[in-house]
């Protein structure tokens, strides 16, 4: 980890030690990270993934999806910030956002424009790397639903090679590193966008409070139907069940909230496989978590 150090101060990197998960997630739990490095551009992030070959590396936007566990994290977490969080128009209805980029900037951007498409995804926290991994959506809209392509470290995959499911994509699996997305949007008014989107967040719930948004992904039948785990949750009985620090939300029964600064994350584990066990010992359905836990 010296040779790291020297490294990083060597090269000119930001970067902290010792980083605290609990200022770095949503949810404020967690241990710590060895090392917590921002990187600006391409090559400072090659630079850096060869020079901790071998180490454990974790990606963090936002921290909005996301449960750090409660030992220290030995390897390195890596924000990509500068460049590698850039927003610009490309043509008339296109954008490219760096992986970097918040989600709700990316919006912004696109509705400066009078580019129609992303009004759905209002409201939902992280940045656009992240949610290109995890596909996220409301309201039976996805962001893989207005990708062209996305840029790796590796190559450009198209939106067919990036193998869009719900709440998921091909980069849960193949390891490749998100640095950048082209997006096609429509052209409208900005009234017509402003109107869709109030129409949108009347139908949002307010969340407040500490939390990673929808803990569970909703379940999908064999027939396609999708049958909400907020609703799952809440027919077994532990909507508004507070258990060691954690409290699962009155408002819905798919997010669970922090609610004392000193909370443990193996406790909220506890809390997300008694749900788990619930719902499948009543309605023979395993949730599966949408939640990324590290």
């Amino acid at each position: 980890m010296k040779r790291l150090k020297n490294f990083l101060e060597a090269n000119d990197y930001s970067f902290q030690e010792w980083a605290s998960f609990k200022t770095l997630t949503t949810l404020g739990v967690g241990g710590k990270a060895r090392f917590l490095v921002y990187v600006r551009t391409i090559e400072e992030l090659e630079s850096l993934l060869d020079k901790c070959e071998g180490m454990s590396v974790v990606f963090l936007g936002s921290g909005s999806n996301t449960l750090a566990r409660d030992k220290l994290f030995k390897g390195i977490v890596i924000k990509q910030v500068g460049r590698l969080g850039e927003i610009k128009q490309i043509n008339k209805t296109s954008i490219y956002a760096g992986a970097g980029a918040r989600l709700a900037d990316v919006i912004k951007f696109a509705f400066s424009l009078n580019l129609s498409g992303l009004e759905e995804l209002v409201g939902i926290p992280g940045t656009i790397g992240g949610a290109i991994y995890g596909n996220a959506g409301a309201f039976k809209t996805s962001i893989g639903d207005r990708i062209v392509s996305v840029d790796t470290l590796k190559k450009t995959f198209t939106k067919e090679e990036c193998r869009f499911s719900y709440r998921s994509s091909v980069f849960k699996t193949n390891r490749e590193i998100i640095i950048g997305a082209m997006l096609k949007l429509e052209t409208s008014t900005a009234e017509e966008i402003k109107n869709k989107t109030q129409e949108v967040m009347s139908k949002r719930k307010k969340h407040t409070g500490k939390t990673a948004g929808s803990v569970f992904k909703n379940h999908i039948t064999k027939t396609g139907e999708v049958i909400s785990a907020g609703k799952l949750i809440d027919e077994v009985g532990l909507r508004g069940l507070e258990f060691r620090g954690f409290k699962i939300k009155n408002e819905h029964g798919n997010i669970i909230e922090t609610v004392k600064n000193n909370a443990k994350s193996r406790n909220m584990l506890k809390l997300i496989s008694k749900c788990k066990t619930k719902v499948y010992n009543k309605h023979n359905i395993m949730l599966d978590e949408e939640i990324t836990i590290i």
